[in-house]
This record gives C-alpha cells, structure tokens and sequence, in this order.
C-alpha cells in the first residue's frame, strides 16, 4: 500500500515540479525501474508517432540500477527523435507524490515473461491517489488494482497504445476535479497502507480459522 501523507492531491506542488523542469504541453510519467518488463520500450514506440503533438514525459533514470536496457532504451529515444521530449528524474520515496502531481497522465505498458508477472503495482496506486489518470496494460494484477478507474490496452499492443494517447492529447479524459478526486478517493479508501493491512489481517483471520 503507499503511504497517504506522501501520496495525495496537491496542485500546488505540481506546479513547481512542472515550473522547476520547464514541463510544457501534455506531461507523461513513467515511472519505476527501467527494465524489460516495465515496457518501457513499447511507450517509446507508441510516442515516436504523436511528435506533431506538444507532450513532454518525465521517466525515472534510476542512475544506482544500470543495465543493458537502460542503454538500449535511450537508444530507442535517440533514434525516434524524442531526445527534446523526454526528462529525466531521480526522485526519493519522499519527492514521488510532488513529481505524480506534476504529470497529466502516468502510463504502465508492462508485459509478462515466463518468469515475471506484473503483481501490485504500486504507481498505479499513488497516481490514482494524487488524482492521476492511469493508462496500462491489462498485465497480471494491474486491471484489478485499477478498480474500473483506468484505461486499458492489451500487452504489447503499441498500435492500441498509441491510439489511447493521441486521444488523450487531442480530447483529454478525466480531467475535471471531480473525476480526480473520485480517483484518489478510491486510492485512499481501497488502497493505501492502512487498507492492505486490515485486508491482510482479515486474510490472516480467515485462513487461521480454516
């Protein structure tokens, strides 16, 4: 579960993330460890043809966790011409909800391997409770963590992914403040630490009395 004093609405905050890194237009986020499950490629792909939109997203970099697909990742950024496009972050625990408050819209294209299966998926949790609408794969436990709450595209489908976004850029989808605070209202009361515990208590309590 996240942490509710770091994960909730602030406009405020937002606005200086976005002021202090020159945000402009649409912004994405991607967060968490860049690795081939994340899919962070299948995004690089889907946004290499929405370049004729304004759009900026901020991915963490994640410099203590390098590897091969962090390399090869902002390879794929070069040669699709999104170097201009994309910011890199390098947020504590502490500064996450400042930096979900920041974006528009928080994108999770993770894909399942024979040995890894998306399971709780904590940023879809803190971006819903900061207000954020979610757009992620229907990988593992993602669609039920989501509640009905986010849009979903199938693994790996960059074609579906691309559509959802170019929507976004040219209609937007749950914007207006109350469809924000319907999100992190179902965060809060369904997701966060003190939920998971009580959830996991009664669990306890169950399968003892069995």
């Amino acid at each position: 579960g996240f942490d509710p004093s770091i994960f909730h609405i602030d406009n405020l905050a937002g606005l200086k993330i976005r002021s202090k890194f020159h945000l402009k237009g649409k912004v994405f986020g991607f967060f968490g460890r860049l690795i081939y499950e994340k899919g962070a490629h299948i995004l690089v792909a889907a946004l290499e043809y929405l370049k004729n939109y304004e759009w900026t997203m901020v991915m963490d970099e994640f410099s203590i966790y390098k590897n091969a697909y962090c390399s090869e990742i902002k390879k794929l950024i070069t040669e699709a011409g999104l170097l201009d496009r994309i910011v890199y972050i390098n947020p504590t625990h502490s500064e996450m909800g400042d930096y979900l408050n920041a974006v528009d819209l928080v994108v999770m294209p993770s894909i399942s391997t024979s040995v890894w299966e998306e399971q709780y998926g904590r940023i879809a949790a803190e971006a819903m409770a900061c207000g954020k609408p979610v757009v992620a794969s229907k990988s593992g436990a993602i669609p039920m963590l989501l509640g009905g709450y986010g849009t979903l595209f199938p693994e790996g489908d960059v074609d579906m992914l691309r559509k959802i976004l170019r929507a976004f850029l040219t209609n937007g989808f749950c914007q207006n403040a109350v469809c924000a605070e319907e999100m992190s209202e179902y965060a809060h009361n369904n997701l966060s630490i003190d939920n998971q515990k009580d959830l996991m208590k009664s669990v306890f309590q169950h399968t003892s009395s069995d």
